[in-house]
């Protein structure tokens, strides 16, 4: 199991409420109202989480070309009517296919509900050797972005997403990327001769080093209302000998992106996501309103609803009776509290449980009770109940219900005589 360094709250503001954290992206926004800057946020539920795209995880990039390919291929009639690399990768990654796509959000309370959304404990240093079992932070990172750097249909986003198709385990010739790019429709022959050598190559590398943002055609409704984006990170790899460019590698290669947003974060500690989960709800940001398809939706129903819950019985065969029932309760007579007693605390052992499987005796005895076997039945599935409530599993209980019933029926019977 790994053990996590706890998080550096240093360049961290902690949040407890929505109103705190709208109150500092107010700040936020105030110092860039007067330049041409755009903000986008990310939110993470687990503080050890490295910022980076599905398919940069498990060394799930070595297979990147196939993950490209084979939906394509398979269920050609999903994907009619797209123009480019770039479209395709993101209805992938709108189905949950591992892309280099990594989602952002414009919408700060987007990013607060991801990063509010809860986990489970784990491993963290503590002092000297030991760790300590705890419920991560959730974090909000942000980022800066220059309003004529955002990009969608430009060069850099279709090149990337068409190298996504390529398979470059072994490497790929940097003069053989250039050639399937321009048979490819995504570079001109003037594009590639430039990029052959000396500056134009430095340029060349340039752009597939980078990462870049993408403010997507809003195509489905759940970017629409999580304000969707992307980063598209490049990130390849190079190998070249001076003076033999073109002889020169490319490399898919995976990283952290964590250094594309701000040093500055927000915070959410574990105690304090369910209570901002509850605020975001009256803004109507919840799990129905983030993923609007239809199973998502049926999930959020039974979650909200599972409050209203109550004990359901267990199945009893319903068993007719020649009498009429005398009203449950209206007599103990017939029940000897103190050889009933001394029956069942053979078979349970507890004094504590014994009181309360004797309260069920005397709760269900009625006038001749001994005589309907209704009235035996429902002792026997209350006790059972009552078993399992202290902790009993369920075919134990029954069996234990089963038998003490069997003594009192004999015992009380026995007496009758």
């Amino acid at each position: 199991m790994p053990v996590y360094r706890p998080l550096d709250t240093a360049n961290g503001t902690e949040i407890a409420s929505v109103d705190e954290f709208m109150r500092e992206i107010s700040f936020l926004n105030k110092k860039h109202e007067t330049s041409n800057i755009q903000l986008f946020y990310r939110g993470q539920e687990a503080d050890f989480w490295k910022i980076e795209p599905s398919i940069f995880r498990d060394d799930l990039l070595s297979i990147e070309h196939i993950l490209m390919l084979e939906p394509l291929r398979q269920i050609p009639k999903e994907f009619i009517g797209l123009n480019n690399s770039f479209e395709i990768m993101e209805k992938y990654q709108h189905y949950g296919m591992c892309t280099r796509l990594l989602d952002i959000t414009t919408n700060p309370l987007v990013a607060l509900y991801f990063a509010c959304l809860p986990h489970k404990e784990e491993a963290y240093y503590g002092e000297g050797k030991k760790t300590n079992k705890l419920k991560p932070h959730g974090v909000v990172y942000f980022k800066k972005e220059e309003g004529n750097s955002i990009l969608y249909d430009s060069l850099p986003t279709n090149i990337i997403a068409t190298l996504a198709w390529y398979d470059m385990r072994a490497g790929m010739k940097i003069e053989t990327v250039l050639t399937k790019l321009l048979e490819d429709g995504v570079i001109s022959d003037g594009q590639k001769e430039r990029w052959c050598e000396g500056d134009g190559l430095n340029n060349f590398i340039e752009i597939l080093q980078g990462v870049y943002t993408v403010l997507p055609i809003l195509s489905n409704e759940r970017l629409i209302r999580q304000s969707g984006a992307f980063l598209l990170p490049g990130k390849f790899n190079f190998s070249i000998t001076k003076g033999e460019e073109k002889n020169g590698y490319m490399y898919k290669s995976k990283c952290n992106l964590l250094d594309e947003f701000e040093k500055e974060f927000f915070y959410i500690k574990p105690e304090n996501k369910e209570e901002i989960l509850a605020e975001l709800e009256a803004c109507n940001i919840n799990d129905s309103s983030m993923f609007p398809e239809l199973e998502h939706q049926l999930m959020y129903i039974r979650k909200i609803n599972e409050s209203k819950k109550q004990k359901v019985p267990y199945y009893e065969e319903f068993q007719e009776s020649n009498s009429v029932e005398i009203e449950r309760g209206m007599s103990n007579a017939k029940l000897n509290y103190k050889v009933t007693e001394k029956a069942i605390n053979n078979i349970v052992k507890n004094k504590e449980i014994v009181y309360k499987v004797l309260g069920v005796l005397e709760k269900n005895a009625s006038i001749d009770w001994i005589k309907r076997d209704s009235v035996i039945s429902r002792m026997k599935m209350d006790i059972c109940k009552t078993l399992i409530g202290e902790g009993e599993e369920k075919q134990c209980a029954y069996n234990k219900a089963d038998e003490i019933m069997k003594i009192v029926v004999r015992t009380n019977d026995d007496l009758e005589d």
